[in-house]
């Protein structure tokens, strides 16, 4: 930790607590040594006890923006180790560094072929406001903000783990692999914990494979990472939680003021006979927020509606019907650390259609698309029937779904 030390002959100097020096000599300093913030100035005391690493604490209570947040013994030690590591790699490291046109200190800083990095290690909840403006307040000025959550917060299980909107902020996108994933550190086993291939079942339920990584075997910026695998196993399960989402909505939805349902009456269709192709697990679905069977559903009435009148939709005409829905809040957008996220709702609906015309749902012409007539995966005329047509359905489906996850592209979703 960096403070301003103030010696007897009025002569500042930057102060380090790297490590390298004994507890019993940091006490002899801290008796003979005023401390103070580089920030705001006040004065700051050297803690050097015999459980937490030494570290510097205002003396009064502060107002101090950039040293504000009460630091545990955990983020003490993720600094340390954060920064020995990358100082290993020689590269240009600073502890604590604070930018003064911006009120930040960034927990890390570190310079990687002429782009600087803030590593910010974060346990304590964190108000997405305050987290927008510190990513936003790095990045008006050329940093690149590196969030990084302690693996500690979060408790999966064997392949499902929840997250909340707060760890949410944590994810993040891989351009290389068209996937998204969480990356984590545990301070006690000085190893990063990535958790990959995330999929979402509902808001905050995800499948996930976890991967563990000993710093000392890692060179930042690069962090390795596997190719996306949809396995039967896993579609059935998302399945599952697809089929009883129709079911729970229908006995806990808010009746008269649940817009979707509201929406389904308007067509005179029913919720609980909605086709087995409303509800498909997309590479590109992350960025929406709402279960898939609830946003896909718009997308259904839409396609039916034009059927009706026996035209087809331009693919921009579901794109803003999404949006609109956004705009109503029928709908969520999640909220991860990929730039423009709100641009990708095009990438989402090229690649369900996509889907859909390998699943022969719809026919497409150029950018415009429409339902395949009379497809026995569209209509289910009656609720005794749709057991059998769902198994149908994914007798035939399960392969194509499966083998279109595992190869999908942002590349081949821009090009449909």
């Amino acid at each position: 930790m960096v403070y301003i030390l103030q010696a007897l002959n009025d002569r500042e100097e930057l102060v380090l607590l790297d490590g390298k020096k004994s507890r019993e000599c940091l006490r002899s300093e801290n008796v003979s040594t005023k401390f103070y913030c580089p920030q705001c100035h006040g004065e700051v005391r050297m803690k050097v006890g015999f459980v937490k690493i030494p570290h510097f604490s205002h003396i009064s209570r502060s107002t101090c923006e950039s040293f504000s947040e009460p630091e545990s013994a955990i983020h003490l030690q993720a600094k340390q180790q954060l920064y020995e590591w990358l100082k290993g790699s020689h590269m240009v490291v600073e502890i604590e560094k604070t930018y003064c046109n911006l009120s930040q200190r960034a927990d890390v800083s570190v310079v990687h072929e002429d782009h600087e990095y803030a590593i910010e290690f974060q346990r304590s909840q964190l108000a997405q406001e305050h987290w927008n403006h510190r990513t936003n307040g790095y990045k008006t000025h050329n940093i690149i903000p590196f969030w990084l959550l302690s693996t500690d917060c979060i408790s999966p299980t064997l392949n499902q783990i929840t997250l909340s909107a707060f760890h949410q902020l944590f994810i993040r996108y891989s351009e290389a692999l068209h996937q998204f994933f969480l990356l984590t550190y545990d301070v006690q086993s000085h190893s990063f914990v990535i958790l990959e291939h995330l999929l979402p079942l509902t808001k905050n339920k995800f499948f996930y494979t976890k991967s563990t990584y000993e710093i000392s075997s890692l060179e930042f910026p690069q962090f390795p990472l596997t190719s996306p695998k949809l396995t039967a196993s896993t579609l059935y399960t998302f399945r599952s939680y697809c089929a009883r989402w129709c079911g729970d909505r229908v006995r806990y939805g808010k009746g008269q003021r649940d817009p979707l349902l509201c929406d389904f009456y308007k067509e005179k269709q029913s919720i609980q006979l909605i086709p087995p192709w409303v509800g498909l697990p997309l590479r590109q679905g992350m960025y929406l927020k709402t279960s898939p069977v609830e946003w896909q559903s718009y997308v259904f009435l839409l396609l039916r509606k034009a059927l009706k009148r026996e035209r087809s939709i331009h693919l921009l005409e579901a794109v803003d019907t999404i949006t609109q829905c956004l705009n109503q809040k029928k709908l969520e957008l999640r909220v991860m650390q990929t730039p423009a996220y709100k641009d990708k709702i095009r990438l989402v609906i090229s690649e369900y259609f996509d889907l859909l015309g390998k699943l022969h749902i719809v026919m497409k012409e150029n950018d415009r698309y429409m339902l395949t007539k009379n497809q026995q995966y569209t209509c289910i005329d009656h609720i005794a029937h749709k057991k059998e047509v769902y198994s149908q359905f994914w007798k035939n489906a399960a392969p194509v779904v499966i083998e279109h996850f595992n190869s999908v592209s942002e590349k081949s979703c821009k090009n449909s």
